[in-house]
Order: structure tokens, then sequence, then C-alpha cells
């Protein structure tokens, strides 16, 4: 409100396992990330499985990003200062996202808050926290028979970014981690593997926390305590 000149920008990609989600879902969270983080944000409405299975919800995200970077000018944005990122299944695609675009067209930032990265195998935390705690395995299992039909192969990098080879000229990351997660461990790795390769990366990890919880703020302090986090973040990357 009331903001200036060219924003700082801020692409978010919901969750919901490719199935699941909408701009409705996370309109409330995204109008906290605007108004608190002095950004423009915008939010994507991608095509969602079963009717539309992979690669459809990579090919919108791509189109609307390459849309932000063309558009700037006229919607107000900073070329300069475009950032990304997402929750869940929103999470994985913005690091298969990063790593799909060319350097130059690459983010100044990225977000992912509880990513999954590797769909071939289980975790340990996936048999520990694996049912009763909102995201269970069956579940996940239930996304991706929808997602992912047939024969795909879950070790393509553009479905699992966890087998993404080399990571070279990413942006700076914040990884979200819940400790009541089945996603638990692949956030670790994912984090594990910047470092390996000299990326910047924030590690912001909550133990008493399910899946999910960034919208359900309001309800939960701790998820509270995590998006002011997370803004501060934002704020340091694209206000600097």
């Amino acid at each position: 409100k009331g903001a200036q000149g060219p924003l700082p920008t801020m692409f978010w990609i919901h969750g919901g396992g490719w199935v699941l989600g909408s701009i409705a879902s996370h309109d409330k969270f995204c109008r906290r990330l605007c108004k608190e983080a002095g950004i423009a944000v915008v939010a994507c409405d991608y095509r969602l499985a079963p009717e539309h299975p992979f690669p459809a919800a990579e090919e919108d995200v791509t189109a609307v990003w390459q849309w932000i970077r063309s558009q700037s000018k006229e919607q107000g944005f900073d070329p300069q200062r475009l950032s990304m990122g997402g929750d869940s299944a929103g999470g994985t695609l913005t690091a298969i996202l990063c790593h799909q675009l060319p350097v130059e067209e690459r983010p100044a930032f990225q977000v992912l808050c509880y990513p999954g990265g590797d769909y071939t195998q289980t975790t340990p935390s996936r048999e520990k926290w694996g049912k009763g705690y909102l995201l269970d395995v069956e579940l996940i299992h239930w996304f991706f028979e929808h997602y992912c039909p047939g024969d795909e192969d879950l070790s393509n990098p553009r479905i699992s970014p966890l087998f993404i080879p080399v990571l070279e000229n990413q942006p700076p990351a914040m990884v979200i981690t819940a400790g009541m997660d089945p996603h638990l461990d692949e956030g670790r790795q994912f984090v594990e593997r910047f470092k390996r390769f000299d990326v910047p990366v924030d590690h912001y990890h909550i133990g008493p926390m399910i899946h999910g919880f960034v919208t359900m703020y309001g309800a939960l302090p701790v998820a509270d305590a995590a998006i002011g986090k997370m803004i501060q973040r934002i704020q340091g990357h694209l206000h600097a």
C-alpha cells in the first residue's frame, strides 16, 4: 500500500501435492508476505492433476516466471530483485525451476518451505512421521498416482530435484523444515547439497511442527514466528 517505484517481487508457488491448493488457499499467506515484507507478490493458479499430470505444473510456473521477467517494467516489479518460493510441492517446483532456468533468468533468492525432493524411496522421517501428522505416506502416494501416472521415471530431476547432479550458479536459499514432517529428511538433504556446492543457505528448523503449517498461522504461534523469520530473510535479500 502506497509503495513507490519498482518493487522487489516474490513469485509464490502454492503447495498441495500438484493435486490440491489454489490462489484462494494461499491468499491470506501471500497478502501477509506482501504487507509485512514490503514486496509485490505474484501467486500462480497452475494446472493441477489428475486432469493435468506432469509436466503441466512445471510448464505453468515456468511460463508465469517468464511473464514476470518480461513484464517487470509494466507491472512495477524491479527486475534486479525478483525472487521465488513455495511450500511443499511449491517448494519442489521452486527447486526444479531454479535449476531448469538459464543462469541469467534465475531469481535473486529462493525459499523452499518443507519441500519434497526424492520420490523414489522412503526415508527415516517418512517412516517416523508418515502417519497421523496431517501429511502421511499414503497421501504422498495418492498425490503421485495422480501427478505421475503410468511409467514416469521418478528419478527425473524435473520430478525429484534431489537428483539434480550439480548445483551451479544457484541463488541464495532459505530452507524451512518441520520436525514432525515426512519430508524432513529431504529438506535437510537440500540444505546439505546447497552447502556442498557453496550455495548460501539459511536453514530454519522448527522441531514441534507439522507439514503444511505456513497457512495455519494465527492458530499456531510457532507458524507466526516462522513466517516472521521468512519475511526477515526476504527483506534482507531483496531490500539490500
